[in-house]
Order: C-alpha cells, then sequence, then structure tokens
C-alpha cells in the first residue's frame, strides 16, 4: 500500500491487475487503475515526480502519472528472467531519479530512469525473493531484505557493508529515520527486532542511551578478548620450549598462532629464561 498526498488517496495491489485507490477524504473507492500484468506484488509512490510504480508477477515494471491516471511506461528491466516476478520497489526520494527493482531470485537492480540498463545489480546469495528496499540516505546506503538477511551495501560502489541475519524468518525492514543508526526488523516472533548500527548514524533523541550503551559494550570487548591472554606465534613457542602444548587446551588456536593464558605465559617464560625479568628491568632503568 501507499498513500498519495495530493489526492487523499490509499492505493494498493494485490492479487489482480487493478490498483486500487481509496480516497481517504470522502471515504468511497475510486476508480481502479487497471495494469497490464495479470497480478501485482508491489508498489511505491514518488512525490517528486507525483507518479507511482508497480511490478507484477510476469517481471513488468510500470509507471503511472496520478495527475493524469494515466500509465507512462511499461517494461521488463533488463536481466530480469521470463519467469521471475518483481517482488520490490523503491524509489530513492529526496529529488533523486534513481529507482530499485527487486525480484524473486535474490535480486536488486539499482536503477537511474533517464538511463535503460541497471547501473548495478546486487546478489543475495539465498536467491530467495526480495520482500522490502530501503534507502538510507544519511550514510548513502541501500538495505535489501529477504526473508533470511538484511543485507546492506553502499549506494555508490555496491560494495557490501554488513549483514543482519536474526535466528527467525523476517518479514520486513523498516528504518526509524534516513539519518538514525535505528533499525526494525518485524519477524515470525512475538517481538520486533531492533538493531542499532553507529556507522549508519547516531540514535534517535528517544533512545540517545544507545550510544552510551555501544561503547560500554566496545570496551568490556577489548577487556575480554587481549587483558588476560597473550598472543604466541609457532616462533615463539619453540622458544619457549612449549611445543608440546599445541593441541591442548592450553592453547587456543587464533589466525597464524595461539592465545595462552598470561599466567601460564609468565611461568612458561620464568622456566626457559629464568633472567629475562632482570633484563627486562634493566632496559626500563636505562
Amino acid at each position: 500500500m501507499l498513500y498519495q498526498p495530493h489526492s487523499c488517496d490509499l492505493m494498493a495491489v494485490g492479487a489482480t491487475n487493478e490498483i486500487y485507490r481509496l480516497n481517504l477524504e470522502l471515504g468511497r473507492f475510486n476508480t481502479p487503475l487497471v495494469s497490464e500484468s495479470p497480478e501485482l506484488n508491489c508498489i511505491d509512490y514518488c512525490p517528486d515526480l507525483n507518479a507511482a510504480a508497480v511490478g507484477g508477477i510476469d517481471g513488468r515494471v510500470e509507471f503511472w502519472n496520478l495527475e493524469t491516471k494515466q500509465r507512462v511506461l511499461g517494461m521488463v528491466p533488463n536481466g530480469v528472467g521470463p519467469d521471475e516476478e518483481i517482488t520490490a520497489i523503491r524509489f530513492e526520494g529526496n529529488g533523486s531519479l534513481n529507482l530499485a527493482v527487486g525480484t524473486q531470485k535474490g535480486k536488486v537492480l539499482l536503477y537511474d530512469m533517464r538511463y535503460p540498463l541497471p547501473m548495478m545489480t546486487l546478489h543475495h546469495q539465498y536467491r530467495l525473493p526480495i520482500q522490502q528496499i530501503k534507502y538510507h540516505h544519511g550514510s548513502r546506503k541501500v538495505l535489501t531484505c529477504d526473508k533470511k538477511i538484511v543485507k546492506i551495501y553502499d549506494k555508490d560502489s555496491g560494495k557490501l557493508f554488513t549483514n543482519i541475519e536474526p535466528k527467525t524468518a523476517i518479514n520486513d525492514v523498516e528504518l526509524c529515520s534516513s539519518d538514525t543508526g535505528l533499525v526494525f526488523v518485524p519477524q515470525e516472533q512475538q517481538r520486533v527486532g531492533t538493531f542499532f548500527l553507529p556507522s549508519l548514524g547516531s540514535a534517535p533523541k528517544w533512545c540517545a542511551f544507545l550510544e552510551n550503551l555501544t561503547e560500554e559494550m566496545e570496551e568490556s570487548k577489548e577487556t575480554v578478548l587481549y587483558e588476560d591472554y597473550k598472543f604466541l606465534t609457532a616462533n615463539d613457542l619453540q622458544q619457549l620450549n612449549a611445543t608440546h602444548l599445541i593441541g591442548t587446551p592450553m592453547l587456543k588456536a587464533y589466525m597464524h598462532g595461539y592465545f595462552i593464558d598470561m599466567r601460564a605465559y609468565q611461568k612458561l617464560l620464568s622456566v626457559s629464561d629464568p633472567f629475562a625479568f632482570e633484563r627486562y628491568r634493566k632496559e626500563q632503568i636505562t
């Protein structure tokens, strides 16, 4: 569904070729717009153009001028297969002529409406229908989701920024606003999933405590990971005569080496080189 503010019409599409228009000021249905697609999956509105775009099960995208109530253009986007439905569509807005189209097979096509070919194509590896597309104007990112994952891409380069993959199926994704880092993800559970990404933007004023909470989590993470452990390479273990500890719970493999408890490291160091502390003290004095 979408709301057209110029005429107070609530427009809705579904398992039919008609675009229903309910006038909320008069409380009655207006004459529906008839699409060439047999059924419609999605609709979006561009206030800058006063136009609507709809996506059908036959892979067609249609653009309607809502001032004249006439279809302006109907096409099958380049890269959409013959049996591939259009499942999501989104205008960027804010004076932009960019448009994003999501398909049944997990593809998102980013268009400049002045050019017939997509600027770039984003892929979901699960190859599930795209359910929602959102533009985040503050960080110049685009969010896309299917029922398993929310992907966040850089709008200009198409590079993947990060993923959000909840444990339950995703129904939708919504931004608190286009300049904050708060993201809502309705799922197949009683609670709405709430995610705060400081890289996208600051927290809204009504939940500013998220900023402090994020900083505390970052500080605690650094303390837990590094304070009580020493990182050793294979050469360090040979110098300590501790290669026999490889494969035991004493060493935790990480990247090209191992983590060892700091107390165990101090004991190994005192056995292999009993004068190490004296040399360290002299170096600090000089």
